[in-house]
């Protein structure tokens, strides 16, 4: 609220800003530090018999904020407010009427695209205007949806059955998808999981100290690694746990 000079103040009454009348009512519960009140607010107040609300708005109707007349003032909100005075030639009354919107939307099938050129809107404001009365489209085509891919997993009896025997791997080769696919759905069910993928195989040569004793005494780690298949760390591993010692190194250029 802009100050108000001295010579603006007349008979209690004054000018705030550049529009709006003020009265002196220093005993009111909303009044300015300078004890005024907007002479608009004091009228409606005086004919609904109540004080307004901070958050209730007093609207001009003819748009003169001089003209106080009780037949020219009505009570809106914020949001009403707002849009009468940035774009007083849209039509925001019809978006607060849930049964012209039900009319036009439901009804008679508009969209909102066809509902704001009518409104001078935009598209998103009938869009919030539908969604805060819950008014949701009805479908336009009666085309069937889509077959489920993999309706197995939507089986929990299946699924749990099939995973007592088989691994997700598994079961993700016999339906043809990924196997993560099978695991998201298995958690979903709250299936354990009893049958592990298959691991790696061990190398059972590996296992034989006199074996990979024998080796390394004419070949590498890498030769060996080579030979069965491993990795090399895989080797050095094995001969750490059972105590050899490297005896064969290979040559680089």
């Amino acid at each position: 609220m802009t100050k108000v000079k001295r010579n603006q103040c007349r008979k209690g009454r004054m000018v705030g800003g550049v529009k709006y009348e003020y009265i002196k009512r220093p005993e009111h519960p909303f009044a300015t530090k300078n004890g005024y009140v907007l002479e608009h607010r004091l009228v409606m107040e005086k004919h609904i018999g109540r004080y307004l609300h901070p958050d209730e708005k007093v609207h001009h109707i003819n748009c003169d904020p001089l003209d106080n007349r009780i037949e020219n003032l009505v009570t809106i909100d914020q949001r009403s407010h707002v849009r009468n005075h940035i774009s007083p030639e849209v039509k925001w009354g019809f978006l607060e009427n849930k049964q012209w919107l039900k009319e036009q939307y439901i009804d008679l099938n508009r969209t909102p695209t066809n509902i704001s050129k009518e409104l001078g809107c935009s598209n998103q404001a009938v869009r919030l205007a539908l969604q805060r009365f819950g008014l949701r489209e009805i479908p336009k085509s009666s085309k069937p949806h889509p077959p489920i891919k993999h309706p197995e997993l939507h089986n929990e009896t299946w699924l749990r059955e099939k995973l007592e025997t088989m691994s997700q791997k598994q079961v993700a080769e016999l339906l043809n998808c990924r196997q993560s696919l099978v695991c998201l759905y298995r958690k979903r069910f709250g299936i354990d999981l009893k049958v592990k993928h298959p691991s790696k195989p061990e190398f059972p040569e590996l296992q034989n100290k006199e074996w990979l004793e024998k080796k390394c005494q004419t070949m590498s780690q890498t030769d060996i690694a080579k030979l069965l298949g491993c990795d090399r760390t895989l080797v050095s591993q094995r001969m750490r746990s059972f105590g050899i010692k490297t005896k064969f190194t290979n040559q680089y250029n």
